[in-house]
């Protein structure tokens, strides 16, 4: 088995529409880093961020911890509503209600030459071709690591 086949983040998001990785290197042990990773407030900060833009109306579904792996491989996701009224989402990968976009994203620890490679895929997946066509005019040609709040932003308008 490859390791892309063993990564958590493919059993809730298998395919996207839009995807970007980021990876980094961290000079010191692997445990230590998933430790410090497991500890932090990572839905939270999601939150928090959407409700200082004054966009938390805007989750269908608030951005939650849907998986855990070891590694370690930590799994979060969010459903953002683009139009229409608010549709409350129970699941997410079975969430398919027209005019939202379904955002997973991941962090995931492994060992390095030196030290720690941590590593988080993003990946952004509409429900319907209108949104579908949103997500991609939000998104700019400079948007090297696509951050979850400008193309929410954009995509938005």
């Amino acid at each position: 088995m490859t390791a892309l086949a063993r990564r958590l983040l493919d059993r809730y998001a298998p395919a996207a529409d839009l995807s970007a990785t980021v990876v980094g290197v961290v000079d010191a042990d692997p445990a230590m880093v998933g430790a410090a990773l497991s500890r932090l407030p990572v839905a939270a900060a999601a939150t928090d961020a959407a409700r200082v833009l004054g966009l938390d109306d805007r989750l269908a579904l608030p951005p939650r911890q849907l998986g855990a792996a070891p590694g370690p491989q930590l799994v979060y996701g969010l459903v953002w509503r683009l139009e229409g009224l608010p549709v409350p989402a129970v699941a997410l990968p079975a969430f398919t209600a027209p005019g939202h976009v379904k955002v997973v994203w991941d962090l995931r620890v492994e060992p390095g030459a030196e030290g720690s490679v941590v590593t988080t895929t993003r990946r952004f997946t509409a429900t319907d071709g209108r949104a579908r066509e949103r997500l991609l005019a939000g998104v700019d040609d400079d948007d090297v690591a696509v951050d979850v709040a400008p193309v929410a932003l954009r995509a938005a308008a």
